[in-house]
Formats: structure tokens, C-alpha cells, sequence
């Protein structure tokens, strides 16, 4: 996908397929404009993966850098093939 394809799904809970066929799910964050600016990857996106979203947002909220920077991954938009948002 690309990213006009992919913006509805930014920061939403979703199940996703890769172009390999595996299946995902997680939140893809959107970057901010520094980030932007500064990427080598213009598709390549923040994900946080399903099982680790509850220690991520108590991470977050601990104000713990370097556990949320460990439970955080990475996924280029392009290889999603297709995405569904989930309603929880």
C-alpha cells in the first residue's frame, strides 16, 4: 500500500497481511515531521505489534524510553497488501 491507500489505518488497531503472506496485527504510528524529514525509508513506519501494546502504553506512561523503543518495531507500508481495522 501506499501511504494515501494506507493513512485511514495510522494509529488504529488492525490486522494486516504482508506481500509474503503473513498476517499482522498492531497499530502502525505516523511519524512526526522531524522524523519525516530525517528518514532514509519514507515508507518505513513504527508498529506496535497486538502483544505488546499494553507494556508499550505502561511504558509510555512510565515516561520508559528505552522499553518503549524495545517494544516498538518496524514495518514498510509497501508490503502490506491488505489491512482491516479492529474494533477493540
Amino acid at each position: 500500500m501506499n501511504y494515501s491507500d494506507f493513512f485511514p489505518y495510522f494509529n488504529r488497531h488492525m490486522v494486516f497481511k504482508l506481500n509474503n503472506g503473513t498476517e499482522k496485527s498492531g497499530v502502525v504510528l505516523v511519524k512526526t515531521i522531524s522524523n519525516i524529514e530525517t528518514d532514509k525509508y519514507k515508507t518505513r513506519y513504527k508498529l506496535i505489534t497486538t502483544d505488546n501494546m499494553v507494556a508499550w502504553k505502561k511504558a509510555e506512561k512510565e515516561n520508559n524510553q528505552e522499553r518503549v523503543r524495545r517494544l516498538e518495531g518496524e514495518i514498510d507500508i509497501n508490503d502490506i497488501v491488505w489491512a482491516e481495522l479492529l474494533n477493540y
